[in-house]
């Protein structure tokens, strides 16, 4: 049963669309046509929708841009039916939709479409030699029945003698004077008969030739895709050494040993290897890692012209089976110690020395000299005292332990420092420890810019200010809150007296109303405010402030 590669509509002067069934790889496969006068003319694929003839509405339905009309009567009688409307599959057979090289990786999608490719080839060329073979036997057909008119037409000339006439209209039956008589239509009858017989089996011939050459292209087709089909698979699967070597390969024959236990040995027969260049080699060499045996598959190509010498080219190997081949993802239990190709075995080394890492001292403890000092402090060396030290009362026993006591942590904190407590730096405040302030800490006002939308960045400041200078505003949620972050936003009537701003939703007033904030040019309104946490934000209002109140 052929498989279908074309279908056929009919046009009525108004659809556009028009579906296919067949299968295909390109856009550029599918082909259509529209039968004009007394042959198809094939139609182009829209790249410019005003100059093109029809596009891909979907995967299998072709749309034209203009609807084609029905077909004519003698349109019909020539078709022999009304479908002047073709849609056929002309898959490319000039290439192969992949081409493989010696080496590179082999994906099964190619070489799905090379397959695919070569199917749809051969099977419109199948198509084609089945139509070819229709058409030529109807156009023996015709022409016997041409033949067959000829030949009644020159019997009945035959039959037709000239009498007497002078302008060649009166006729005798030969063989027959007794009953002779006048047919002036008989011999022009006959020999337009005749004629037309000729023209019949003249126009019948024609197509007979014409069939014969579509069969003719067919067949060339099918060898082509016979062709190409061989051309997917270059290389011969092998089972083993011995039958590799049993074979009389040409120049660059490829081949794939499925069982390579003995390939690395001479114990049956001798295969030589060889470098792209002809430089012999041994496969050890090229492959010293490799443990060959019936589980891994070798690809090799002859090298040179002379058959009877086993010269091979390495192209790759793989595993029959990777995954009883190699160790799954999951951890392994391994014998022996693993190792990797230019790194030291994984078994745990064994050092010499003091190991050291750039940049800091080694992990041997250190010898100082001299007398460690704490900066702003006196150095822990005992200082020298002058006078008379007084006699030690129960008082100043107390002050005695507690000196000693203090002398005895300020030591502990030299040695400390460095290592588990932070070096002092006068310039540089301690963000891991506790501050002690000994000055006034400020906190600045931003000023705020008045809009329509106002936005509080509390990365400038804890502490805003906005004068107005428009009727209305949206002080909308900030994105830099933290949470604990404090302070004041004042608000300042501006010339321009501003209604009771709106707030987002992430500052919450008492009530879950905002206050109403009014008063007179140059009245200030306070609200203060904390962070509970990234947006909720809780605030207290006090309104109508004066510049003395």
């Amino acid at each position: 049963m052929a498989t279908i590669t074309e279908n056929l509509h009919a046009g009525n002067g108004s659809k556009k669309k028009f579906s296919f069934k067949f299968p295909y790889l390109q856009e550029a496969d599918v082909k259509v046509y529209l039968f004009v006068t007394d042959a198809w003319v094939l139609k182009t694929l829209k790249t410019d929708l005003a100059a093109n003839d029809y596009f891909l509405a979907n995967a299998t339905t072709i749309e034209f841009t203009s609807a084609p009309t029905a077909a004519t009567t003698d349109e019909q009688t020539a078709l022999g039916d009304t479908n002047n409307i073709k849609i056929k599959r002309l898959t490319n057979s000039d290439s192969l939709s992949g081409t493989f090289y010696p080496g590179s990786a082999i994906r099964s999608s190619d070489l799905n479409d090379n397959f695919t490719q070569n199917l749809y080839v051969t099977q419109e060329a199948n198509n084609n030699v089945t139509t070819a073979t229709t058409d030529a036997a109807a156009a023996v057909v015709t022409a016997d029945a041409a033949d067959d008119n000829a030949d009644d037409a020159l019997r009945a000339t035959d039959r037709l003698v000239a009498t007497t006439t002078d302008d060649g209209s009166t006729w005798t039956l030969a063989g027959n004077n007794t009953n002779a008589s006048t047919d002036p239509k008989g011999v022009g009858y006959a020999v337009t008969q005749a004629e037309a017989a000729v023209v019949t089996a003249d126009a019948a011939e024609a197509t007979a030739d014409a069939a014969d050459a579509i069969a003719d292209a067919a067949k060339a087709q099918a060898e082509v895709a016979e062709a190409a089909v061989s051309s997917v698979l270059p290389f011969t699967i092998v089972a083993n050494k011995a039958a590799l070597l049993a074979l009389t390969p040409d120049e660059d024959d490829i081949f794939e040993v499925t069982n390579t236990q003995d390939m690395d040995n001479s114990t049956v027969g001798t295969v030589s290897w060889v470098t792209s260049g002809g430089v012999a080699t041994t496969l050890a060499a090229l492959k010293p890692n490799v443990n060959w045996d019936s589980g891994i598959t070798l690809k090799a190509k002859k090298y040179g012209t002379t058959t009877d010498d086993k010269r091979f080219v390495f192209q790759s190997y793989f595993a029959n089976d990777p995954e009883t081949k190699y160790a799954p993802t999951a951890s392994p239990t391994f014998t022996g110690t693993p190792t990797v190709p230019g790194y030291a075995p994984l078994a745990s080394p064994t050092f010499t020395g003091t190991p050291t890492v750039p940049g800091y001292a080694p992990l041997a403890s250190p010898t100082f000299t001299g007398t460690p000092t704490v900066p702003g402090y006196a150095t822990l060396a005992s200082p020298t005292l002058t006078g008379t030290p007084a006699a030690p009362t129960a008082d100043t026993s107390t002050e005695t332990t507690q000196i000693a006591t203090t002398a005895f942590v300020v030591a502990e904190i030299a040695d400390e420092v460095g290592t588990t407590v932070q070096a002092y730096d006068a310039d540089t405040a301690k963000l891991d420890v506790d501050q002690t302030w000994t000055g006034a800490q400020r906190g600045t006002i931003t000023t705020l810019t008045s809009g329509a939308n106002v936005t509080v960045d509390f990365g400038d400041s804890n502490n805003f200010i906005l004068t107005t200078d428009d009727g209305t505003i949206q002080i909308d949620n900030p994105t830099t809150e933290v949470a604990g972050q404090s302070g004041s936003i004042f608000i300042v009537q501006g010339s321009t007296t501003c209604a009771a701003p709106s707030w987002g939703d992430q500052w919450l007033f008492p009530g879950g109303t905002p206050p109403s904030l009014t008063g007179t040019t140059d009245k200030i309104a306070r609200i203060d405010y904390i962070v509970q946490e990234v947006g909720k934000i809780h605030c207290v209002a006090t309104d109508d402030l004066g510049a003395t109140t």
